[in-house]
């Protein structure tokens, strides 16, 4: 058993990701913020490219909690901005060069998060509200199932192409019987064996929290034998997140310094740094006794979701999940104004 934990704690990264890949996809949409179902994983096309046919909400394999926002329109109705990208958002250098990027969308009612198929009476009730993909409403004549052929992403630049959804205002309407009723949207390329079919499934509903910030949580439910625990930051807002934790118990895995997708901040001098960039190292750690910090810059119209993997200091000790919670705080927000 040692054994195999010293392996998953080497290769705690991969272990994740692979474990990542067989979760379902999905996305939802709460009040002025949304709480989106999606983490923007997809395909290399070149060796070190990264990663160049992507979405804000949609995505090829894993799906992670994070947030985004809606919008009103003149019927009160609500509105959720969908992008696809030729590129690795939110990078918009380097883009899909090969060829363009030619797709089609495919957009369906379903009756919840999970995909669940729509009754007769979800038929009904739909039929009479507002659901549309772009000008396309859904209803019992057009088999609530919409495709749009012929969608492009030119390889000359970088490019991006906008699609909107609105739901129904009574989706807001109660707090506590929400009708949830979800579009399942399918970008699929028409060749191309390097480019993946991104897909997700979003819905709005009434949050009776709003307020802008960010926080971090453990999100393992289990596991008193792991040697590594993931950390999960999810939220709203534009600032800087400061997590603190207890040093004589957990370590974060140094990798995250090498991730372009973080943006940290130097707790002496308050410059941002960008992860994998010069100065980017576990220097940025600012250590007080016993408690370590880590401060991070968001902004919830570009990050989806954070990960950090902790691990036990001592190997072959074992703690609660409500133990190692306990050994990293939420986070301290500082938005900007």
């Amino acid at each position: 058993m040692s054994k195999i934990l010293r392996f998953l704690r080497k290769h705690w990264i991969t272990v994740w990701l692979v474990a990542a890949v067989l979760a379902s996809s999905g996305v939802i949409a709460y009040a002025s913020f949304t709480r989106v179902t999606v983490a923007k994983r997809v395909v290399s096309t070149k060796k070190g490219s990264g990663v160049l046919f992507s979405s804000n909400y949609l995505e090829s394999s894993t799906a992670k909690n994070a947030s985004a926002s809606y919008y009103t329109d003149t019927n009160n109705d609500l509105v959720v901005d969908l992008y696809v990208y030729n590129y690795a958002t939110p990078k918009t250098n380097p883009f899909y060069r090969d060829d363009n990027i030619e797709y089609t969308i495919t957009a369906k009612m379903v009756k919840d998060i999970n995909g669940t198929e729509l009754t007769a009476a979800d038929e009904t009730v739909i039929s009479g509200l507002t659901y549309k993909f772009g000008d396309f409403q859904f209803n019992s004549t057009n088999g609530f199932q919409t495709l749009l052929t012929g969608q492009t992403l030119n390889k000359t630049r970088s490019n991006s192409n906008h699609y909107t959804m609105t739901f129904d205002k009574s989706e807001i309407s109660e707090v506590t019987t929400p009708r949830g009723y979800c579009i399942y949207v399918e970008a699929k390329p028409e060749y191309g064996f390097d480019l993946p079919t991104l897909k997700g499934y979003i819905g709005v509903s009434l949050s009776e929290v709003i307020d802008p910030g960010w926080r971090g949580e453990i999100v393992d439910e289990d596991g008193k034998d792991y040697d590594g625990y993931n950390y999960e930051i999810t939220g709203n807002g534009i600032g800087v997140l400061t997590v603190t934790w207890n040093n004589t118990k957990l370590e974060p895995n140094d990798l995250i310094f090498k991730d372009s997708k973080f943006t940290f901040v130097d707790q002496d001098t308050n410059d941002s740094v960008r992860g994998g960039s010069v100065g980017s190292t576990s220097e940025l750690i600012k250590v007080d006794g016993t408690n370590s910090s880590l401060a991070i810059r968001l902004n919830s119209s570009t990050d989806v979701i954070k990960l950090i993997q902790f691990y036990k200091v001592e190997e072959n000790t074992y703690y609660t999940v409500a133990q190692i919670k306990g050994f990293v705080d939420s986070g301290t927000w500082d938005g900007d104004s």
